[in-house]
């Protein structure tokens, strides 16, 4: 079975920040998969959005044609590296980790700068998700919303240990604290999720900037847009609406059948639209 695979995303840097931590990135390999991630700096001065920049800039380089196997794997013995593997994107993660913790280390004013990241990979129908920090995954299919990956966060583990219930850590003051995130210690492991897709799925990345200030309940309404632009517009301008207090950014995928496929069972011939898409947005100024 052939899909068809359709995504955009926007970030903006909300009401109350004058620049933007955040990164988002979308883009296709060379063996068709789609990738797409966000990234949520943090970090002293500037340094959350160096932190976020080096992990997008890493995660180009990985997953384009600008990657060889000397610098995916550290040596030329092991062959072409498969992207759809979590021994794959574990790397990307200890590569972009690698990067940014060495320059913290060694300018003082880079210090405890760090990112969350969301890394997402989708081949055929399946979805393989890397997730380090609070920065969101969610699937959209019929009428609910389900949240995919799990904050690494104090309130988080709170909740797991039956100290909080889900609805009180929604309004918990320590809710952005996170107890993990790219950068800040020396090796860090992503937590890995896989999922099987179906026709008419959406996949939302976020950052915390969306997520805290719109319900889910709006969110899934939200979601359910037209159009998948006209969602992620939506989203990131009842963010705003809602006080904006931090940067927000939403990549949005949207999985079907091959138009092709489609056309086929009905007996028609049409070439499918493609769709390649990618971006790092750069420090934004407030108006």
């Amino acid at each position: 079975m052939k899909y068809l695979i359709k995504s955009t995303g926007d970030t903006n840097p909300g009401m109350v920040r004058t620049n933007n931590e955040d990164r988002f990135g979308i883009l296709e390999t060379k063996n068709h998969e789609t990738v797409f991630f966000v990234a949520d700096g943090m970090g002293g001065h500037s340094a959350g959005e160096v932190a976020s920049g080096h992990m997008a800039e890493t995660i180009e380089h990985f997953f384009s044609d600008k990657q060889s196997l000397e610098d995916t794997w550290g040596s030329a013995n092991h062959g072409s590296p498969i992207f759809f593997s979590n021994d794959y994107l574990t790397r990307v993660v200890e590569k972009g980790n690698a990067k940014i913790y060495h320059q913290a280390m060694d300018e003082q004013d880079k210090k405890g700068m760090g990112t969350t990241l969301t890394l997402s990979i989708i081949q055929n129908n399946q979805l393989k998700i890397a997730q380090v920090g609070d920065s969101r995954a969610y699937l959209v299919r019929n009428k609910t919303i389900r949240l995919l990956t799990r904050d690494h966060s104090l309130v988080q583990n709170e909740v797991d240990q039956g100290l909080l219930t889900p609805e009180e850590a929604l309004w918990d003051p320590r809710k952005n604290i996170i107890t993990k995130a790219v950068g800040i210690v020396s090796k860090v492991e992503p937590d890995i999720y896989d999922y099987t897709l179906q026709p008419k799925d959406r996949v939302l990345l976020c950052s915390d900037g969306l997520y805290d200030l719109v319900p889910e309940k709006q969110l899934l309404h939200l979601s359910k847009k037209k159009t998948i632009e006209e969602s992620v517009q939506q989203l990131i301008n009842t963010a705003n609406a809602s006080g904006g207090k931090d940067n927000v950014t939403v990549v949005m995928v949207e999985i079907d059948l091959d138009k092709k496929v489609k056309q086929k069972e009905k007996q028609q011939d049409k070439k499918p639209r493609q769709f390649w898409f990618f971006s790092t947005r750069k420090k934004e100024e407030k108006a």
